[in-house]
Parts: C-alpha cells; structure tokens; sequence
C-alpha cells in the first residue's frame, strides 16, 4: 500500500510500527481509557513521515478519537483551561479592530480574552457542553464544521487561530486549505500545538515500557497517540509548510518556556533510565539533556500572502 503524505499529497517513509497492546497499556495506566473500539481489527498502528515537509502522521488515518473518548478526557480539570502560555503569545499578533475566528475554541476561554480587547471574536466548536459553556458567557461560537464555514465566509476574516487542534486532525492539508480560504489577504493564521523536540513528548525512543515511573508520563505519552493525536509537530515541519506553499509567509515561531516543575520532572526522568550498558546510558542521557530545555508548546504565525 503507497500511503501519501495528508499535508502535501507526496511522498512518505514508514517511520515505526506501534503495537496496539502498547496504546491500549498507556491510555489504561495513564487515564483510565480502554480503545477497544478503537483497535478492535488492528494489532498495529504506524508512524509515517512525509518526505516533503518532515511531518510525522499516524497511519490508518481513521483512528482519530470519537465523541465519547473526548468526553471521558473532560473530566479532568486539566483539560479545558483557562489560561494558556499560547493565548497571551498570539495577543501580541492581533491587532486592534481585527476579526477573529478560533477554531477548535472549547469553552471560549481565548474568545473571552479577545472580547476583553473590545475585539470580534468568533468560534468554530463540534462539542455541544463547550458550546453550551461559551454561549452562557456571552461567546459567540457556532456548531459548525470548518468546511462550511469556508464556503460561507471566504476572505471575511484578518486572523484565523487554532489551539492545540492541528495534532487532533488527519486530513492535515485540507485544513490548512480551509484555513487560509477564510483569510484577508495578508491575513494571519495562529497555530499552537505540543512541541515534539520536547523531552517528554519524545521519552518513547529511550523509554522501555517498565521504566515508566510516574502518571504524568503514563498521561503525555498516551496522550501524543491515536486516539488523541494523529500528527506530530515541531519547529522545521513548520518551515518546510510555508516553503511547501505558496500562500503562506513564516512570520514567527515561538518556544513556551519550560516551568520549574517540568524541569525538575524531566531531570528526574532522565536520572532514573535504566540502560544497562553503562556507555549507552552516558549517550542517552547526553543526546536528550538538551531536549529537557525544549517547552511543550510552539505558537506558530504565518501570513496569507
């Protein structure tokens, strides 16, 4: 089977194989989710690579999480929050009497901060309780899928913002196709998504499956996996999408900082790996100590050109 990159229709490489038995032992450990019905006729899932761009994808590209499974994840209070590094660092690139759209806006919290500038802000949201949320605080948010809103409102719109969505979505190329429809020209478009050249999104190259120690790590490596995320991103795939496109412009790519409490987290990850060969364990722990300093999120902008 030739399976082609999602964001530039070309060509890919198979990265790795994941058992399904792996997935179904993180997201139960982690979370407390059981994916039967999820990988009820596969024992494996692949990670692929799109040779254009570096964008990592998993593959088949039909496992992204249901109605249900996000329903589940809600219950923890860490899900939806109010405040994001991102929402402050994409202010800086809004400016006064801009229009808005977030899509993907949950409860409306990054709206909410928009219409504290007197700004018109509106949001694209599946989740009826996220609606039913917004709406009660005054946010305008509409249950309705970013391909029809396209075609109702081409060009209407100076910035286009999108938090923590991009790694959720499969067929990546149609959306970014999506997104700049509805632009101005010189519109921006605002995307934050996790950071893969952080450390503990990559902890599973060195990480066995016995030497995940502690729930925040059950949690994060679940959660960079199908059902939750079909894509990885990091700062070169980012480059490589705005010289693969015609339309886009790179204006900026920001890093979060690392707070104290993953640092000292990450540190104490790396300090316990246990590799037996002593020489391999020094290589290890040299080739991923730069990575502890990596954030966990990336803003990125590009324009519409």
């Amino acid at each position: 089977m030739i399976v082609k990159s999602p964001i530039t229709s070309g060509k890919t490489k198979l990265l790795k194989e994941i058992p399904t038995s792996y997935l179904n032992f993180l997201y139960q450990e982690g979370l407390g989710l059981t994916l039967e019905d999820y990988f009820k006729e596969i024992d494996s899932i692949c990670l692929y690579q799109c040779l254009d761009t570096g964008y990592k994808f998993f593959f088949p590209f039909n496992l992204s999480g249901k109605e249900l499974f996000y329903k589940k994840l809600e219950l923890n209070k860490w899900y939806y929050q109010e405040s994001k590094w991102e929402y402050d660092a994409a202010n800086l690139f809004i400016k006064e009497g801009d229009r808005v759209l977030e899509v993907g806006c949950g409860r409306g919290h990054f709206l909410s901060q928009l219409k504290k500038r007197d700004l018109e802000g509106i949001g694209l949201e599946l989740n009826k309780e996220a609606i039913g949320f917004a709406v009660k605080n005054d946010i305008k948010v509409l249950d309705k899928l970013i391909e029809e809103y396209a075609e109702e409102k081409p060009e209407k719109f100076d910035v286009v913002c999108a938090f923590q969505l991009l790694e959720h979505i499969s067929d990546i190329g149609s959306f970014f196709t999506q997104c700049i429809s509805l632009l101005k020209p010189n519109g921006r478009l605002i995307f934050a998504v996790p950071n893969n050249e952080a450390f503990f999104f990559n902890q599973s190259k060195i990480l066995p499956e016995n030497n995940v120690r502690y729930i925040n790590q059950l949690q994060t490596l679940a959660l960079n996996l199908p059902p939750h995320h079909m894509g990885l991103w990091d700062k070169d795939v980012f480059r490589k999408v705005a010289s693969n496109n015609l339309n886009l412009e790179l204006v900026s790519i920001k890093e979060e900082p690392v707070n104290s409490g993953r640092k000292e987290l990450n540190t104490e990850i790396l300090k316990n790996i246990g590799i037996k060969n002593r020489f391999l364990n020094k290589l290890n722990k040299f080739i991923y100590r730069k990575s502890l300093t990596k954030g966990d999120s990336l803003l990125v902008v590009y324009e519409r050109k």
